[in-house]
């Protein structure tokens, strides 16, 4: 199995500050997006101390940023920053 190197730790406070800046512009925290996420998808139950680890240690999955952007009110895109080429 590949060795899977650790996120820079840069990059971990960049995403933790980015969720939470949104989560706090939305009018929520983490205990009501738990809740709100619980509601809108009832497949998986969702709880508070889960999703702040999750967004602490920098490891929350692409599907559940969705579900978070989707119940507060965002849209997760991707674009191309032709610049890059």
């Amino acid at each position: 199995m590949p060795k899977i190197e650790p996120v820079p730790e840069a990059e971990i406070e960049a995403v933790e500050l980015d969720i939470r800046l949104k989560i706090m512009k939305a009018g929520s925290n983490v205990t009501k997006v738990a809740d709100l996420l619980n509601k809108t998808y009832p497949d998986r139950v969702e709880n508070k101390q889960t999703l702040n680890r999750q967004i602490n240690q920098g490891i929350l999955p692409a599907w559940k940023e969705r579900r978070i952007a989707t119940v507060l009110g965002y849209n997760v895109t991707w674009s191309n920053d032709s610049s890059r080429n």
